[in-house]
């Protein structure tokens, strides 16, 4: 799935045009520099986690809640799968957010450089986030919790804690749809609630994931932070002065 995110950005580098309506420019040398750098990062991201070894009974009995940072500690104690599943809705539904910026007629006409602006945040946060997991192997909060069964402290994604990707993912879709939006349309009455909505969308997510005993309050963090700064920045240095 990752693979084909990445190729369709290419091709669609390679294949736009600039539009005379849009707010922004492409810089077809640094763009696919750019892409071919996030499909060598995933694949780095893909060998690593197909190098990961779940974690064994030992080394889940050593843990020890006593090494977590602080702020951290009380997830240890979360586990509500039901919280997971309503932040699994929130992931999935997040990927039609962008999709809704083509009811405004002034981006359906900017609909290649939006296309390729929205995949090319997408790959960032998704290169981000599992580079980070892969390398960094933050055991999940639920593993210190005894009242979880052992069947899911045994699984490789137990080991896959920093950052949230649930809260990376939305905060780059909430995020790139506002600012796309905002540079359509500065003067609109409805940018404050447009806003509101990125900001409190991977918030709630956040929230969900450390319910559920997913992550800690640092990886959401982190992860709302990267993703929003994707989703952000992405449209922004592409941005016509």
């Amino acid at each position: 799935m990752k693979k084909n995110f990445l190729l369709c950005f290419l091709f669609g580098v390679l294949a736009t045009a600039y539009s005379q309506h849009s707010p922004y420019r492409l810089n077809y040398t640094k763009d696919i520099g750019f892409g071919l750098g996030l499909v060598s990062i995933n694949a780095f991201d893909l060998y690593m986690m197909k190098k990961t070894a779940p974690l064994t009974e030992p080394e889940i009995q050593s843990l020890s809640v006593s090494k977590i940072l602080p702020m951290d500690r009380f997830t240890t104690r979360q586990w509500h799968p039901q919280a997971a599943k309503v932040s699994d809705a929130a992931l999935y539904g997040s990927f039609a957010l962008p999709l809704v910026l083509f009811a405004s007629g002034n981006i359906r006409e900017d609909w290649k450089n939006t296309g390729i602006l929205g995949l090319e945040s997408f790959a960032t946060t998704i290169a981000l986030t599992n580079l980070s997991k892969s390398v960094i192997k933050r055991t999940r909060p639920y593993v210190y919790n005894p009242d979880v069964p052992m069947e899911y402290k045994l699984e490789k994604d137990a080991r896959y804690s920093f950052f949230s990707g649930h809260t990376s993912t939305v905060a780059n879709f909430a995020f790139f749809t506002a600012k796309v939006y905002s540079d359509h349309h500065p003067d609109s009455k409805a940018l404050p609630f447009v806003w509101g909505g990125a900001f409190a969308l991977p918030a709630a997510t956040a929230y969900l994931r450390v319910r559920a005993g997913k992550h800690f309050p640092t990886d959401v963090i982190t992860g709302y932070l990267i993703g929003a700064a994707a989703g952000y920045l992405i449209p922004h240095l592409h941005k016509i002065r």
